[in-house]
């Protein structure tokens, strides 16, 4: 670890404070926020079903033996086989008849580990949950941003956890037009089924308040998909590509605080805003670097930037590119959401942006 580093990146006063985290709570919550979208006058229909709901009640309709399976899923499943023929079968008729998809759904839900599952994210969201309450209003802000995309079909579901994090998690999977989201991936940092190896940096976004974050944050990848490396895209080409999805959660969930977005601790947003001139003086020498290796160290998951002290924020070319952003839409108001996202040029939106982040020291 560069000692000096560690020195330029280190608060003047003790983290983990009421202080600090107030601050960073105010500074982070957008306070004063005037609703730049029409919602009265934007109708939508929403397409939201509850697959898990069905879930439970099946699994606990099903008597020991299985000669009423084929009527469980009847009654409990059938509303939803669509859902379970693209999610299960990728979207394959020929592949699942009732009696099939029936047997398999069965031998899940029989599974008592499951049925402890399904009970658990019952109690956190059951019927009541005001699910369609929640998306409402980000999905009115994105079809008045993007008013030629299909809106997604929502479809909240409960499945099984991989034995190893590596596998991947199903906590948000966007597949046009289905947005599928595991509700046994919302459960709160501690909850003893996630993967083992599923690390605790990582863990704070499988929580109740990032359940429409990740459901947006999956549909701005969609949007924008990363750069693939056949193209040999610089830093700043990634930074502003990552700075580009966080500004189109500003837009559609202009509410949700900045930590949620970017999926910081409270600590860790209030570092990077107290310390934002640093950062871009450390990011400057770096900016048309192609080198994998440095575009990692300032945007790979972690739970800090690895160049920087163990108290830094992590990704800290994501939360640049993310002011850069915001200050090129602040100069240029009238460029549309959908035009932002569609602009091949980082340096173009470099220039326009003008950053120059001041010293809060």
């Amino acid at each position: 670890m560069n000692n000096f580093l560690d020195r330029r990146f280190s608060f003047p006063f003790p983290l983990c404070t009421g202080f600090v985290f107030l601050i960073a709570l105010l500074t982070s919550c957008g306070g004063g926020y005037k609703e730049e979208v029409p919602l009265d006058q934007v109708h939508i229909e929403l397409d939201l079903a509850r697959p898990d709901l069905a879930m439970w009640k099946a699994a606990h309709a099903y008597t020991p033996d299985s000669t009423l399976d084929l009527q469980v899923f009847e009654t409990h499943l059938k509303p939803h086989r669509k859902f379970f023929l693209q999610y299960l079968y990728f979207d394959d008729d020929s592949l699942a008849t009732d009696s099939l998809m029936s047997a398999d759904l069965a031998s899940f839900l029989r599974n008592e580990m499951v049925l402890d599952l399904l009970d658990t994210v019952n109690s956190r969201f059951p019927e009541s949950y005001p699910m369609v309450e929640n998306f409402t209003n980000p999905m009115k802000r994105f079809n008045y941003y993007f008013p030629e995309k299909p809106l997604p079909q929502i479809r909240t579901f409960v499945s099984g956890f991989t034995t190893s994090a590596a596998a991947g998690t199903d906590e948000a999977l966007f597949n046009p037009p289905l947005l599928a989201l595991g509700l046994h991936y919302y459960m709160g940092q501690d909850f003893y089924f996630y993967p083992p190896d599923l690390p605790a940096y990582a863990r704070r976004q499988f929580s109740e308040p990032f359940l429409v974050r990740n459901a947006f944050r999956a549909i701005s990848m969609r949007l924008l998909p990363d750069l693939p490396p056949i193209s040999q895209p610089k830093l700043l080409d990634r930074m502003i590509n990552r700075g580009k999805r966080l500004y189109f959660l500003d837009k559609v969930i202009p509410q949700t605080a900045d930590s949620i977005k970017i999926n910081y601790s409270a600590d860790q947003m209030y570092w990077a805003e107290y310390f934002e001139a640093r950062i871009w003086n450390e990011l400057l020498p770096h900016l048309y670097s192609a080198d994998h290796k440095v575009q990692g160290e300032y945007l790979d998951e972690a739970p800090f930037t690895s160049k920087l002290s163990r108290e830094s924020a992590p990704r800290i070319g994501e939360f640049a590119g993310w002011m850069i952003v915001r200050a090129y839409m602040k100069k240029n108001p009238d460029t549309e959401l959908a035009e932002l996202m569609a602009m091949p040029d980082a340096d173009l939106i470099l220039k326009g942006a003008a950053y120059r982040p001041r010293s809060k020291e």
